[in-house]
């Protein structure tokens, strides 16, 4: 349930957040139709909707109907919150934290990528399957950053992602190992859903 304020009163609200990748989307990366008219009933009967994904906004875009611009988004783990397509929240790691670990990621001989200003920066070349375009790492520049994503090949490097991790910051190893996803200590999709 949501919280809101009218008139000096508060009253509940009934929300739903939503996640996209394994959740709304279909193995196909569709929305299907059942699960499209469900969302439109809930907005119909004055629930806040919320689509909560580690997606960035343009990935979003990608995957969700024009009509859903207009609800709550958790994007990028819940480092921005957009609402009717506007940025309404960021929660980003500082740009000082983002040169020490890419610095820190760099000398390990660590692959990684920094999701930044809705763009990806990359050290590496990624994986075929990969939608989109990315930009060189020496591209990144002094800007804050979502979050910055690891590709551990082992145990041992998964282990040694974790250990770089600043204080200010959070590691969650996601996609079945796959990935090390490393973003400001404040930001999860819970806490920009509540």
């Amino acid at each position: 349930r949501a919280m809101s304020t009218e008139h000096g009163t508060s009253r509940m609200r009934k929300a739903i957040a939503i996640d996209l990748d394994g959740t709304l989307l279909n193995s196909d990366k569709s929305i299907a139709p059942l699960g499209l008219e469900m969302i439109r009933e809930a907005g119909n009967r004055g629930w806040v909707v919320i689509i909560s994904t580690a997606r960035p906004v343009r990935a979003i875009r990608w995957a969700v109907p024009r009509e859903l611009d207009s609800e709550y988004w958790a994007a990028c783990n819940g480092a921005w919150i957009l609402k009717d397509s506007q940025i309404i929240r960021r929660t980003e790691i500082p740009h000082a934290t983002v040169s020490r670990l890419v610095e820190s990621l760099q000398q390990s001989g660590l692959r990684f990528q920094v999701e930044a200003d809705d763009r990806l920066f990359s050290n590496c070349e990624l994986p075929a399957g990969f939608a989109g375009e990315y930009y060189d790492l020496d591209q990144l520049g002094d800007i804050d950053a979502c979050k910055v994503i690891a590709n551990p090949r082992s145990a041992d490097e998964i282990s040694l992602v974790l250990e770089l991790v600043p204080p200010d910051c959070a590691g969650v190893i996601t996609d079945r190992g796959d990935l090390v996803q490393i973003a400001h200590s404040g930001c999860s999709k819970l806490a920009a859903t509540e």
